[in-house]
């Protein structure tokens, strides 16, 4: 965890939505502040929680999906999503 990232925590509500698609089977669009401080929008689909940093301390505080930008599974880091719409399919 980097240091600011204790600051810039996820509101519930960003995580309520996210929950709320992944039991819905919803495709998410997101806009997302990067590593690098850079912004970037996506549509991911397929959303599920990836606890692969489980033992580095963290659960439930990235998902993973299908990135229809970059075409592949990507891994986002919930404390840095800034805005979430779910689309109901």
């Amino acid at each position: 965890m980097g240091i600011l990232d204790q600051y810039n925590k996820a509101p519930n509500s960003i995580r309520d939505v996210i929950a709320k698609a992944i039991k819905n089977k919803n495709s998410l669009d997101i806009k997302y502040r990067k590593f690098d401080g850079t912004f970037s929008s996506r549509t991911i689909s397929d959303i599920s929680y990836n606890n692969d940093f489980e033992e580095e301390g963290f659960y439930n505080d990235h998902i993973k999906g299908f990135c229809s930008l970059r075409k592949e599974e990507r891994t986002f880091k919930i404390d840095r999503i800034i805005k979430v719409i779910t689309i109901v399919q």
